[in-house]
């Protein structure tokens, strides 16, 4: 299939719809992968358990179990959903379903000379599940996160406008909405030994962290590690609300990330930290790639009407995860159970919750509601 919007080509392969059927399908093959070897173990633990009884004597033999037809069949049954086999007969076991690529003829020359690009992942036999896939990934995230990396941190002082529904740049904006924006910079650029081969004008990546998230899980940080490798200087963007511990100054936290603040930390950045020609790449991470892909926007579109203005000069971005439409991306239908309500709760606890005094000191009906929600 191929549809076209906005300037973007949705070029589609194989079987790209979906339904609510289809996340409680693949919840029932998580838990049949879950079942399977208790079923299995269960079952060879069993003459053991029996044969080292209390009444077993030294020359006792455990008796030989055998399959039933009933239990041969469940077992088949099991396997069958824990390798969701009816939907990969029903889906490409490699590659894409969509493409979602803009129409400047130079992304065609990138995909030739990147061809991975469309293949896609490809994953194995036994973890085909969407959900069981969650498992080794959190197992590694949460070594990374308390292995730790040792980031040096800066303070960046923000001010914002207080009706963000009026234009912030006309003058007559109130500005009251001062916080702190926390920077996590790897490798420092004090002295450190992660720094042989770093100066300041190595290239630095922005990172636009995801929702609840900060430095030490963007979540994971196993990216940061490899631009490390690579040569890049990694700079963690906290946005307000999201560094652990910090509670908010102003009524005001940026769930989605906001743009203002963005160039605020910066023109800090480029003015205070690094060389006049430093490189800068920006990588937005789930609810971080709206951040991304509005400030992009916004700095583009400026360049353009006002090149007399200065402006945030970006070399390339990422948008890994993206949710092209915020206003839905979370709703009940799209971000289903039991994902929704997890995230809901720790949305609460870490926003609302941890800021109460102050939210409530602005607008007590709009915690109740928030707290209600």
């Amino acid at each position: 299939m191929s549809l076209s919007f906005e300037g973007l080509e949705l070029i589609g392969w194989g079987w790209t719809e979906f339904s609510t059927f289809d996340h409680e399908m693949s919840l029932i093959s998580a838990v049949a992968f879950l079942a399977l070897p208790m079923f299995v173990g269960a079952w060879i633990i069993r003459p053991i358990s029996t044969r080292k009884g209390p009444l077993a004597g030294a020359g006792d033999v455990a008796p030989t179990k055998q399959w039933t037809k009933a239990q041969l069949i469940f077992l088949a049954l099991l396997l069958m959903l824990a390798c969701e086999l009816p939907v990969m007969l029903s889906t490409p076991n490699e590659g894409l379903a969509d493409l979602l690529q803009g129409k400047d003829p130079l992304l065609n020359e990138i995909l030739a000379r990147v061809p991975s690009i469309r293949q896609g992942p490809s994953p194995p036999f036994l973890l085909r599940n969407r959900h069981i896939q969650f498992f080794p990934w959190l197992i590694q995230n949460e070594i990374h996160r308390l292995q730790g990396i040792p980031f040096q941190r800066v303070n960046v002082e923000v001010s914002d406008c207080v009706n963000k529904m009026m234009d912030c740049e006309s003058g007559t904006a109130q500005m009251h909405m001062n916080d702190t924006v926390t920077l996590d910079i790897f490798p420092p650029f004090h002295d450190s030994p992660y720094g042989n081969g770093f100066n300041k004008s190595s290239p630095v990546i922005l990172f636009a962290p995801g929702l609840r998230c900060y430095s030490q899980d963007l979540p994971g940080n196993s990216i940061i590690r490899i631009a490390y490798e690579y040569g890049f200087r990694s700079i963690v963007v906290n946005r307000r609300g999201h560094t652990p511990n910090q509670p908010l100054k102003s009524p005001r936290w940026n769930l989605f990330g906001d743009v203002d603040d963005l160039e605020q930390v910066y023109n800090y950045i480029k003015r205070d930290m690094v060389d006049v020609d430093t490189a800068f790449f920006l990588h937005g991470i789930s609810s971080g790639t709206s951040l991304t892909v509005s400030a992009l926007s916004k700095w583009d579109k400026r360049r353009t009407e006002q090149p007399e203005r200065e402006t945030p000069a970006i070399v390339a971005s990422v948008a890994m995860v993206p949710g092209y439409d915020i206003s839905k991306v979370l709703e009940r239908e799209r971000f289903l159970w039991p994902y929704n309500d997890v995230l809901m709760y720790g949305v609460k606890d870490h926003f609302v919750v941890q800021n109460e005094e102050l939210l409530r000191s602005h607008d007590n009906d709009a915690v109740d509601k928030m707290l209600s929600a």
